[in-house]
């Protein structure tokens, strides 16, 4: 039924688990290069629904395995990663890419993508849409290490994923502070970093779809994050469907735009709300989202359905947004707020009885989440 194969690139994740597994309950069954060194035992791997994986070092090593396996098949195959590095990589050769293979783009042109990597560029680029970013600078380093803020507090981060680390971000509330996170950044070899006001008591959303221009496709879930792991910097690992429709309608405007601007494909965008009640874009990732597990507790299949459309299939029924309520989890990740002791056993039970999409447990596919309940459990018994 399906004769263009679906090509899933990345490193063993959440990310990946649920696309294959999206992919798989739709009755199609990808095939992997996963990233990684010690990619050879991983959880990602032990889903039923895999066609074929290969392994690979480094992201360097993904595009001659790719052209040696699938170029040459009669049907284009449809590549998505949820890797920033890939992402690069591919908008970097799109041009001759897409002779053979289906990827993510801007008005099907080159290097448009990575123009709108860097967060700067962002900033400006959802300005021209009418949507507002923070107020962002990009600091020189180490030129502009002694430019102060006009006031605090401020966040400190890598300008783009693919230059730095997420444990490097620094909360600056005075200027003892703010220098002394700019000499980390020097003394690690940062050559340029982002500037922003920070949002104290701000609300976090995710907002993760896909955009399909020529169809007019837009669907999408929206999420708020109640907790994140590691509790400072980290991913949301248990959070609330958003049903609120002044959220919903944001969303949508914001696709809306997008597809005036050409975008094509999955994109993943953090949201945050001040205590004004505003919405500000924090991010745009022009990738799949690490929360796309979710679909297969709302049924809205966007990466899917937007792999249809691109093949020439029609749309099955269903909602392309999700409006209803509820909870999902990252369960192993959450259960650390219980062995660090910021969350009660008791609460996180109560948490997870409410919970209906979960990053691991499914019915349909057991076989990773037996994988790491195994491995936490060993953790649990042998730790110190």
């Amino acid at each position: 039924m399906y004769q263009h194969k679906v090509v899933l690139v990345g490193s063993p994740n959440y990310n990946g688990l649920g696309l294959v597994r999206s992919f798989g309950v739709n009755g199609i069954k990808p095939y992997g290069i996963v990233i990684g060194r010690d990619s050879q035992k991983n959880y990602m791997e032990k889903s039923r629904y895999w066609a074929k994986t290969w392994h690979v070092d480094d992201a360097e090593d993904v595009m001659p395995l790719l052209r040696r396996e699938f170029s040459s098949e009669e049907y284009r195959p449809v590549v998505f990663t949820w890797v920033d590095k890939m992402v690069q990589l591919f908008d970097a050769e799109y041009d001759t890419l897409s002779e053979r293979f289906i990827l993510p783009s801007f008005d099907s042109k080159q290097g448009l993508i990575n123009h709108l990597l860097s967060k700067k560029e962002q900033t400006d680029f959802a300005e021209s849409i009418g949507f507002k970013m923070l107020l962002t600078m990009v600091l020189q380093l180490p030129e502009n290490k002694d430019d102060k803020p006009s006031g605090y507090p401020v966040i400190l981060k890598p300008v783009a994923g693919s230059e730095g680390e997420k444990r490097d971000i620094k909360i600056c509330y005075d200027e003892q502070e703010y220098q002394k996170a700019i000499d980390i950044f020097v003394n690690k070899s940062y050559t340029r970093i982002l500037r922003q006001p920070y949002l104290e008591n701000r609300i976090e959303f995710v907002l993760l779809g896909a955009i399909c221009p020529k169809e007019k496709y837009k669907s999408f879930t929206v999420l708020k994050n109640t907790r994140q792991w590691p509790v400072s910097f980290g991913i949301g690992c248990f959070s609330e469907y958003v049903t609120e429709p002044k959220v919903l309608d944001f969303a949508d405007s914001l696709f809306t735009a997008l597809i005036e601007r050409g975008y094509d494909g999955p994109i993943d965008i953090e949201l945050f709300q001040a205590n004004d009640g505003t919405l500000y874009i924090n991010e745009f990732n022009w990738r799949t989202s690490g929360r796309n597990f979710t679909a297969l507790d709302t049924g809205v299949y966007s990466i899917v359905w937007w792999y249809m459309l691109k093949t020439g299939h029609s749309l099955p029924d269903g909602q392309l947004v999700n409006r209803r309520a509820g909870y999902t989890m990252k369960e192993l990740e959450d259960f650390r707020h219980v062995m660090s002791k910021t969350l009660t056993l008791r609460q996180w039970l109560a948490d997870r009885k409410k919970t209906t999409g979960f990053a691991l447990w499914d019915k349909r596919d057991m076989r990773p989440a037996r994988y790491q309940y195994r491995r936490m459990l060993k953790k649990l018994i042998f730790r110190e």
